[in-house]
Formats: structure tokens, C-alpha cells, sequence
């Protein structure tokens, strides 16, 4: 009986021990351990990652504060990161053998990291796939309820200064082509900084701004803008919201939003 009841305290601490030593160093991991069902396993995050209200999680830094001495003190069992992480950690004994690099910069990286994820956290196969089939899915329906079909659209990251950030090579430029859009620049660059000249030769049909919250100053408010085709012709939409820039649950939100903004192309 004592050797049972023994086994069963290490059973219940070794199973506890295991189910809060993950930590996520990107918003996009945050959002699909929570999405699995598997918040409580966190026992930190990055900075700018959104988790619910009444889970208690540290904030370890972000790519360039990165608080290194507090996560080796966490001694986590998983370290899921983004690959810019890997200069940092790749060189720390231990940590690096705890370390699940991913990578988001593309839409099969996004599902990638969906299945790794679950996998890593043991989640079963058929809920990974079913979360990925919704992102898919959601892709299908805008795609076969788009009339604008082949119209050119430049996508801005947020828009608080003068300086813009467009998407170039990137899963949110292959999330409007997979809807049937067209990304009007033509860059291999991820994240291209762009000019107010730049607007005007581009031209493009739509202009959509990413945002995590809604801006100081709209777009088309700046005197540079006024006279650009899309603000003129009121083709600039704004989608804001807290994930929207993430790619876990926001990327449903932004699709989501999507479908509202762009109501004359969709309905």
C-alpha cells in the first residue's frame, strides 16, 4: 500500500511538474497554447502576448530585452521561440536543449507550427488538424465569396508614424492571395519600409492597415494621401484588434474581419 501511495505522489508531482514548464517567447504561441487548451502550462511569456485575465504568468522580455538569467531560473521543460531567437539561446547549455525554434514568416510555417505545438504539448491529432482546417477553411469561403478577385491591394502594417511598413514576402501577403486578391508590391523582402512616393507608384486598387488599435491619424487624413486613388475612391480599410498582427486565434479575427471591412467584395 505505502509503495503504491508513493508512486502515486510522484506520478501526480512528475505530471504537475511537466504541465507548467512551457514558456512562449512570441504573441503567435501564446495565442495557440491557449487556443489547445493548454494555458496553464505557461509558466511565462513574452511581452506582448495576450493571455486570459486570470492566468498568472511572468513577462520575460521580448526578442531584444530578453530576460535570459529569469528563464534559466525558470528551468521550463519547453521553450517555444521564433527562429530570430536562435542567436540568443543556441550558445546557453541550459537552455538550448529546450528549445522549439518555429517559424511564422510564411502561411506553411503557420500551420507548421500548429502541428508542432500540439504535438510537443500532447495535444491529440485530431484537434491539431482541425485547428489548421479552420484557418484553411476560412481561406476557401473568402475565396469563393470574393468579387473583387485579382484587385491589386497593399498592405500596411500599422500607420501611428511617417514611417510605413508594408508586407511584402510574408503569410499575411499569402493570406490575401489565397483569398484571391493580388499583393500590388512586388518585393521579396518580409516587411519593406515604405515611402509617401511609393503610395502614389504602387497605386494600388485597396489599401488595408494592420493594426493592433485603432490609429491617432487615418491614412487618408495625412495631406501626403488625399489625392491617392484607394482615398479618393474610399478603398482604404482598417482592421485593428488586439491579435490581428498575430498569427494563432487573430489570424481568425483578422479573416473574420476581413469579410466585415471589405463588405463590397464579400457580400
Amino acid at each position: 500500500m505505502k509503495k503504491i501511495f508513493i508512486l502515486f505522489l510522484f506520478c501526480f508531482f512528475a505530471f504537475h511538474s511537466f504541465s507548467k514548464g512551457v514558456v512562449s517567447l512570441l504573441p503567435s504561441i501564446t495565442e495557440i497554447i491557449v487556443e489547445y487548451g493548454c494555458a496553464n502550462r505557461l509558466v511565462a511569456v513574452s511581452d506582448y502576448s495576450v493571455v486570459p485575465p486570470d492566468l498568472k504568468v511572468e513577462r520575460i522580455g521580448s526578442l531584444y530585452n530578453l530576460n535570459i538569467e529569469e528563464l534559466i531560473k525558470l528551468n521550463p521543460d519547453i521553450i517555444f521561440a521564433e527562429v530570430s531567437y536562435k542567436s540568443q539561446l543556441s550558445d546557453i547549455p541550459l537552455l538550448r536543449d529546450k528549445v522549439v525554434y518555429l517559424s511564422f514568416l510564411k502561411l506553411n510555417g503557420v500551420f507548421e507550427s500548429y502541428r508542432v505545438i500540439g504535438e510537443k504539448l500532447g495535444v491529440k491529432k485530431g484537434k491539431i488538424q482541425q485547428k489548421v482546417d479552420e484557418i484553411k477553411n476560412l481561406l476557401e469561403k473568402l475565396n469563393s465569396l470574393n468579387k473583387c478577385k485579382g484587385k491589386r491591394v497593399l498592405l500596411i502594417l500599422n500607420s501611428q508614424s511617417n514611417r510605413f511598413f508594408a508586407c511584402g514576402d510574408n503569410y499575411f501577403s499569402e493570406i490575401f492571395n489565397a483569398i484571391g486578391f493580388r499583393n500590388a508590391l512586388k518585393t521579396k523582402i518580409p516587411y519593406p519600409d515604405i515611402s509617401y512616393e511609393s503610395f502614389y507608384k504602387i497605386n494600388p486598387d485597396f489599401v488595408i492597415v494592420l493594426s493592433a488599435e485603432k490609429p491617432e491619424k487615418f491614412l487618408c487624413q495625412r495631406e501626403a494621401l488625399k489625392k491617392l486613388n484607394a482615398c479618393v475612391g474610399k478603398r482604404v480599410f482598417y482592421i485593428y484588434g488586439e491579435k490581428v498582427l498575430h498569427a494563432g486565434s487573430g489570424l481568425k479575427d483578422l479573416l473574420n474581419q476581413v469579410e466585415v471591412k471589405l463588405e463590397q467584395c464579400f457580400k
